[in-house]
């Protein structure tokens, strides 16, 4: 065993133990089939489950570890408690992050500890390719990339047919959680993930760029798949100005202006970049109009 490539899988719950049930078998299954029982451990992160989450992993699965939070801790503060309980009591090189709605393939820690010894350095953070899950052969994204100027970012590959177009390894600005793994140099030297400001969108992001800053890089590996439950991920129904105004200060939510504006403030260098931002929420606030006008139009 090469004791530079120790990996503990941090996997951040909240309920659906349903999801948890089938990624918890999908990746022990796998580890204890190529016998890296030793080499690579798990931490769920179960932040405040009323579903029995903690109780059937404990039953089930005792050589799991659990780290729980109160329901407030959202993505990146359970990220950053399952990350500090790794590195320094498990005493781990790297963490993979990893969603308990991804599936992957039968060799895909074959294929992550390859990467590792042809890699040779702990400069580059290594990414999966990602797919839907309903369209197993339909791209959700290989990373992305973000222009500074602008603010625009753009999803690679997203909804394109995979094809050998993107089987080549590419570098990316940032990616999100779904097969993403981190040497422990790269908190040493940015530290954890923003949970404050970005307590959950952007905390992925807003970590990768950081990491770019100081010199690692962003490699997205497509020999490491992984397929995304889509119809999982929460989706929020906006009808009323009501919902609108909720919206805007969620924390789980895409259009949280505040934060929005946090990571534009830190990350986007030039005044047009803002533009982009006011362009996203003025096709926001024309969506609900037009949902509003339709409503009173019908009654």
């Amino acid at each position: 065993m090469n004791t530079e490539s120790n990996i503990s899988i941090i996997m951040p719950v909240h309920n659906a133990l349903f999801f948890t049930k089938k990624a918890i078998i999908e990746l022990t299954t796998q580890i204890s089939d190529h016998k890296l029982n030793k080499q690579i451990t798990v931490v769920v992160v179960d932040d405040g489950s009323l579903d029995g989450t903690s109780e059937w992993i404990s039953s089930n699965y005792p050589e799991i570890f659990i780290k729980h939070g109160d329901g407030n801790l959202w993505w990146s503060g359970s990220v950053n408690l399952g990350v500090k309980f790794a590195l320094s009591e498990l005493k781990v090189d790297y963490v993979l992050l990893w969603n308990n709605d991804c599936t992957t393939t039968t060799d895909y820690f074959q294929n992550l500890l390859q990467n590792i010894t042809k890699l040779g350095n702990n400069k580059i953070i290594i990414a999966s390719k990602v797919y839907y899950q309903d369209k197993p052969n339909v791209i959700f994204n290989m990373g992305a990339t973000i222009n500074k100027a602008t603010g625009k970012t753009t999803l690679i590959g997203k909804d394109k047919i995979d094809s050998s177009e993107y089987e080549k390894e590419i570098e990316v600005d940032w990616t999100g959680g779904m097969g993403v793994l981190i040497h422990k140099e790269v908190f040493n030297q940015i530290g954890y993930f923003d949970e404050n400001d970005f307590p959950h969108y952007y905390g992925d992001c807003d970590f990768y760029l950081r990491a770019k800053e100081k010199g690692f890089s962003i490699v997205v590996y497509p020999n490491l798949k992984v397929w995304n439950d889509r119809e999982y991920t929460a989706k929020n129904t906006i009808e009323s100005f009501r919902d609108a105004f909720h919206e805007l200060s969620m924390i789980k939510s895409r259009y949280n202006l505040l934060i929005d504006y946090k990571f534009y403030k830190r990350h986007i260098n030039m005044p047009f970049g803002y533009f982009h931002l006011a362009m996203k929420y003025s096709k926001f606030f024309v969506r609900i109009l037009k949902s509003n006008f339709k409503m009173f139009h019908y009654r």
